[in-house]
Order: structure tokens, then sequence, then C-alpha cells
């Protein structure tokens, strides 16, 4: 009896002390934030982020590529895409291939050579029968 006759008082001064504190938090205005977001222009700036470029012989067109390698693969992935020369266009869209090697073959073709794990006599002697070609308008 008498510990919580004693208690009584500390506990209004606390419930008091708690809801003051509580109404000076929710009146305060959080503060500004300065600093600014920047976001990219466009989206190819967004794909752009660790990819390589490669420009084709005329420089209207620009291959983005990036390697992946595997670890059960043997050759590793590309992912690549194609934009016109500002980057602004996607030509072609994001695509994944394994591969040997991609690379222009002429102002509008890219070559990609497959990995393929046995190569037949016949392409060793006729080696673009290995290419894949893809022709780009």
């Amino acid at each position: 009896m008498i510990i919580i006759i004693y208690l009584k008082p500390l506990y209004k001064t606390m419930f008091r002390l708690l809801t003051f504190i509580t109404f000076f938090l929710l009146s305060c205005k959080p503060r500004e934030v300065t600093k600014k977001v920047e976001f990219p222009q466009s989206r190819t700036q967004v794909m752009t982020e660790g990819y390589r470029k490669s420009p084709n012989p005329d420089s209207s067109r620009i291959l983005w590529y990036k390697t992946e390698q595997s670890v059960n693969a043997m050759a590793p992935w590309y992912l690549y895409f194609v934009t016109d020369k500002d980057g602004k266009e996607i030509i072609l869209k994001e695509q994944r291939i394994l591969a040997e090697k991609i690379y222009w073959k002429d102002k509008n073709t890219l070559a990609i050579i497959p990995y393929r794990e046995m190569i037949q006599e016949e392409s060793l002697e006729n080696p673009n029968k290995n290419e894949i070609l893809i022709n780009i308008k």
C-alpha cells in the first residue's frame, strides 16, 4: 500500500512528461533537404552503365555490350543493344547470347560468333558459316 501511494505521483509526472515530449516532437518541422536528386535525361543513359561501346564504321550507330561470365559456361554471355549516334533512340532492343565475339561486319550489319563446343571440319574451311549476321535497318 505504501509503495503504491508513493508511485502514484511519480506516475502522473511521467505521463505529463511523455505527453509534453510527444506534442513537442509532433509540432517540430522537419529539416529541409538541400540535396537535389538528378535523374538521367534518357533511358539509354541508365542502360549504358557498365556497358562498353563500339561505333560502326561510319559512326552512325553504337553497339553497347557487356559480358557476363557464368560458372557453368565456357564462353561469356553477351548482353547487347544498338542505339543511334547520339544514344537517344534504341534501334535494336537488348538481347542476350552466349558467344565468343560480337562486332560490326559493316555499317549496317552486326556479326556474332556463337560459342560452339565442337567446330565441324566444314566450318573450319568456311569461317563465315559460323557467324550470325544481324542486319540493322
